[in-house]
């Protein structure tokens, strides 16, 4: 098996079994677990890191030639991300939400995996590498923002029905939860701005499909921005909107891919 392959099996792997092993944290507090899983997931972050370096450097170019890179790409955003504001603000069972979203997008990319090419193709056009490479990373933020509206909207919904003895103990206190949303929207948002201003100093124009989605979900984001804002937006109705405007931006990397 390639080592490419199968750093990203290992990948899969470690964020399956950071899943499993944080389970238990759903009935009380164990830090011990908490760094074992942080440990484990660590490992598979950087597995994919390898991933990504191998299959780069084989083709000269920022890996997201095909789906298949592409799904590992956004993976690897959701991973960095993480342990960017997942561990700075101590959002430990994120993780546990996290590590589903990047077993699913992995197991994609090993069921459509492409071998690596025998000889290099160096990338002409360095902006379309910047452009691609920019709107992956957001699309790994606003998942992982999605991941903590849905955990925000579960905290919320037990904490109203007073079943603090439920999995409400374990999560994070909401404000933290809300705090972390806003700010992965933000980073998401912003990266997005970047990578679509880069597209108009491209060889070639990106499709009308490419383009009219990226603004799409650009629109979408900064109008939940503002609202939040400026307009007082609830924090619930900004997580609801989150959660499903996450769940549309990943079901349309099928046409960024293409």
């Amino acid at each position: 098996m390639e080592l490419d392959r199968l750093l990203l099996w290992l990948a899969t792997l470690c964020f399956l079994g950071g899943a499993v092993m944080v389970l238990p944290m759903l009935r009380g507090t164990q830090a011990h677990r908490s760094r074992v899983n942080l440990a484990v997931m660590l490992v598979g972050f950087l597995a994919i890191c390898g991933n990504l370096w191998l299959r780069g450097e084989a083709q000269g170019r920022c890996p997201i030639t095909d789906l298949s890179e592409v799904l590992v790409f956004v993976s690897w955003s959701c991973g960095l991300f993480y342990f960017l504001f997942g561990v700075s603000y101590q959002l430990s069972l994120l993780g546990l939400f996290t590590a589903p979203l990047s077993v699913l997008l992995q197991g994609l990319a090993l069921l459509l995996w492409q071998p690596m090419p025998e000889t290099a193709h160096p990338a002409h056009d360095y902006w379309l590498e910047l452009h691609a490479a920019l709107s992956l990373l957001s699309f790994g933020a606003l998942a992982l923002a999605g991941t903590a509206a849905w955990m925000f909207l579960l905290q919320d919904r037990l904490l109203k029905k007073r079943r603090l003895e439920d999995l409400s103990t374990a999560l994070p206190p909401i404000r933290l939860l809300g705090g972390a949303l806003f700010r992965l929207v933000a980073a998401g948002f912003a990266i997005l701005t970047i990578g679509i201003g880069s597209a108009y100093f491209m060889v070639a124009t990106p499709s009308p499909a490419k383009l009219g989605l990226a603004y799409f979900v650009w629109g979408t984001y900064g109008v939940l921005l503002v609202l939040y804002l400026f307009a007082d937006l609830a924090a619930r109705k900004f997580a609801l909107a989150t959660a499903f405007a996450a769940l549309f931006s990943l079901l349309s990397l099928g046409v960024v891919a293409r």
